[in-house]
């Protein structure tokens, strides 16, 4: 049976990305969730996906009817929109997905250093500044998650760049040391695929970095299929 996908801040660099790879899997229907779908309507028709109005800071626009499964890649864009978009925006997917009673997997895209115990950390205090509390409403947006009856996977990522997929990726659990602090959101979105496929995901946070492959460790799609 083929399942539904719907990707939430589909038209974001990290969203897209993870549109493309699922729908280059041709393993579930995907929806294109955004706040303005005519602002991305090239894009959409060239995908060959539905596109669907989805502002995640306005629980009056959710319907998650028939959706099997949730890709939250939603990120505020202004400096004071961390509160409705990463903490609230989150919570009211959750009462969305509760409201419609289908969703089995809610796999939320948050960030490396959102826990507080790392509040002393420089990059989380700068990411915490340039957007007002980003950091601390993603955290709020994960305990959210984390204590709904919803099967979830979180993934925290480092730093994003825009690099090519293809590199050696670092997982650990939440808090977990690792060797770099970046990661292409290619990678990121390889991952969400992976994750999307295993039932080994749910009930996991799962903090990745990528780095350059060392000789003799495995290749990129054998690495995929044991980061859970």
């Amino acid at each position: 049976m083929t399942t539904t996908t719907l990707v939430l801040g589909a038209g974001g660099a990290t969203g897209k990305k993870v549109v493309d790879y699922l729908v280059a899997k041709k393993q579930s229907k995907v929806i294109f969730g955004v706040r303005s779908p005519d602002k991305h309507k090239d894009l959409i028709a060239k995908l060959g996906v539905d596109a669907s109005r989805q502002d995640v800071s306005s629980v009056d626009t959710l319907d998650f009817t028939n959706i099997d499964k949730v890709v939250f890649c939603c990120s505020a864009a202004t400096y004071a929109g961390a509160h409705s978009v990463d903490y609230m925006g989150v919570v009211n997917c959750i009462d969305a997905a509760k409201k419609a009673g289908c969703v089995k997997h809610f796999v939320l895209i948050s960030s490396r250093l959102v826990d507080p115990v790392n509040r002393w950390h420089p990059v989380r205090m700068i990411l915490n500044t340039i957007k007002w509390n980003l950091m601390d409403n993603k955290f709020k947006g994960e305990q959210a998650l984390l204590s709904s009856s919803i099967d979830y996977t979180i993934i925290r990522p480092g730093g994003l760049t825009d690099a090519d997929a293809g590199a050696y990726i670092e997982a650990c659990p939440a808090e977990g040391k690792l060797t770099a602090t970046s990661i292409c959101r290619s990678d990121v979105a390889n991952v969400v695929v992976e994750c999307l496929e295993n039932e080994k995901a749910k009930g996991k946070i799962v903090e990745l970095v990528s780095r350059e492959r060392k000789d003799g460790e495995k290749g990129y799609e054998a690495r995929l299929a044991e980061i859970f």
